[in-house]
């Protein structure tokens, strides 16, 4: 294979960017189109819309100098420079100042300099040109000193351009299934524990068709019904431990150890940055969490919530609930729907917010009988199963994705024929 170096600037064809002060914004609305920072722009591969503000059809018309368009790339400039996100064919959105979107020239292939651009090594490159400086930034006038090595035959580029965004595709359809998926669980917690409507001894909503309602200090719930709190409905709650990081032998990969960033966003952790020897396991062992056991960060960002996937410790920042038979998806969406709860509680007038595991024990909630709990669990086993198997699929094309994407664009390996994802 045959490489010819090249600056970023000699493969862009047209930029789209802010004018560099801040775009006017108004209330949300349907009407009007959603404006995405530089947050959008994560691991995936379209921008995702979190915590966007939103623009007026007249800010829209002529304010921007220019609009991304499909198949254009959209770079962080400030902050995270060089993160990097595939404008869709559907384009719902404008961007706001430090990103930009550029096109590619017709004589490269877009998705193979969106792989490039993706690499780690580019990533380096980046972080490398303003090493030291207070706040880290890639600017416009930075794309002629980054310097790519460019497959010279376009059918190459094309091969492992395509090869990259099927993967890429691919881990975005199982995510977009997951948060299907999830959301129904969602839904049908919310009807059945929220707004009692689960089905009674006919079959009929509870509450809509006069089931009995009875007085409680969390308002109106039906009869039989408790208000019980969390340590009453747990077989035990588990606040981790963090074995001595001087310690480099109680560091391994046998057992793993989940902190905050590995919950991000995860209904199942099946991959931690860390991970504990044997060694580091047998420190702590009663700290040990078996699979299925519910995580709840209650440190620094309380509010998160995930499941173990299999034998797992965390760190003293999150709060483990040993659910009883039958509690796992119950407790899972319980605890989802007091987010805002749990984050309240641990603010408590300090910087740093913090919900210890007596006042998270104290957490009160709505318990059911157990026939209710039993049937919602039969509901959402197959929901769940699907979610985790989606996310350890997700994982295997990551690690697949990651480790042969340097071998591809290095030319060490070749794509082989007929091969798809």
């Amino acid at each position: 294979m045959t490489y010819k170096e090249y600056s970023l600037h000699d493969l862009i064809d047209r930029y789209v960017d802010n004018r560099g002060k801040t775009c006017p914004t108004v209330k949300k609305n349907e009407e009007y189109l959603p404006l995405i920072a530089t947050n959008c722009i994560t691991d995936r591969l379209f921008p995702e819309f979190l915590k966007t503000r939103s623009i007026s059809k007249d800010t829209y018309d002529n304010w921007f100098r220019g609009h991304p368009e499909p198949g254009d790339i959209i770079i962080v400039n400030k902050g995270e420079p060089g993160k990097t996100a595939w404008v869709p064919n559907e384009v719902n959105f404008c961007i706001a100042q430090d990103m930009m979107s550029i096109k590619i020239k017709s004589n490269f292939y877009s998705k193979y300099v969106f792989a490039v651009l993706r690499s780690k090594e580019t990533r380096d490159k980046i972080n490398n040109l303003h090493v030291g400086t207070m706040i880290p930034h890639f600017k416009k006038s930075d794309f002629k000193n980054l310097k790519l090595n460019i497959l010279q035959d376009y059918d190459n580029q094309v091969e492992i351009g395509d090869f990259f965004f099927k993967i890429m595709e691919k881990i975005e359809l199982n995510t977009q299934t997951i948060s299907s998926l999830e959301e129904l669980a969602s839904t049908l917690f919310k009807r059945w524990f929220v707004d009692f409507e689960f089905p009674d001894e006919n079959g009929k909503p509870y509450k809509s068709s006069g089931g009995k309602m009875i007085e409680s200090e969390l308002g109106d719930i039906p009869e039989v019904w408790e208000v019980l709190n969390l340590a009453d409905v747990s077989e035990d709650i588990i606040t981790g431990k963090t074995p001595s990081t001087k310690e480099k032998e109680n560091y391994g990969d046998e057992i793993p150890f989940i902190k905050i960033p590995d919950m991000h966003n995860n209904t199942y952790v099946v991959n931690t940055e860390s991970s504990l020897s044997s060694l580091g396991s047998s420190l702590h062992p009663k700290k040990l969490l078996p699979k299925n056991t519910i995580c709840v960060s209650c440190i620094a960002t309380p509010g998160l919530v995930s499941i173990t996937s299999e034998e797992s410790h965390t760190n003293q920042q999150i709060n483990a609930i040993l659910p009883k038979k039958n509690d796992l998806y119950f407790l899972y969406l319980n605890m989802k729907s007091k987010s805002n709860l749990i984050k309240e509680l641990g603010s408590g007038g300090s910087t740093t917010l913090n919900l210890n595991k007596t006042q998270f024990g104290k957490i009160k909630l709505v318990y059911p009988p157990e026939i209710i709990k039993e049937t919602f669990n039969d509901f959402c086993s197959p929901l769940f199963l699907k979610i985790l198997l989606l996310k350890r699929s997700n994982n295997q094309l990551v690690n697949l994705r990651d480790s042969l994407l340097p071998k591809l664009l290095s030319g060490e390996i070749e794509i082989p024929q007929g091969e798809d994802v």
